[in-house]
C-alpha cells in the first residue's frame, strides 16, 4: 500500500485521501514524525478535517505535549461537536 500512495503523491502531491492514508499507517506504527507531516499537509489543503485535528491531538497526547495537543482537540470539537471522543481528550 505505502508504494502505491507514494505513487499517487508523485502524480498529485496535494490529494487528502492519500496523505490521511499515510497518517493513518504511520499513526499506527507510532512513526509520530511523519504521521505529524501528513495530517498537516492535509490541514494545508482541507483546514476543516477534523479526523486530521482529532488524530493530531492524539499523536501530541502520546508526546505528552499538551500545548499542542490542545488547540487541536479543541479544532476537532468545533467541527464535530456531537463526537464525544473529541470531547474528552
Amino acid at each position: 500500500a505505502m508504494m502505491l500512495y507514494r505513487h499517487i503523491l508523485q502524480l498529485d502531491k496535494d490529494d487528502v485521501m492519500t496523505h490521511m492514508n499515510l497518517a493513518a499507517i504511520y499513526l499506527l506504527d507510532k512513526n509520530y514524525r511523519l504521521a505529524i507531516k501528513h495530517y498537516s499537509l492535509v490541514l494545508e489543503q482541507d483546514e476543516a478535517n477534523f479526523n486530521a485535528h482529532f488524530n493530531l491531538g492524539t499523536i501530541f497526547m502520546d508526546k505528552e505535549n499538551y500545548d499542542m495537543a490542545s488547540p487541536n482537540f479543541q479544532t476537532a470539537v468545533a467541527l464535530l461537536p456531537e463526537n464525544a471522543e473529541a470531547h474528552y481528550n
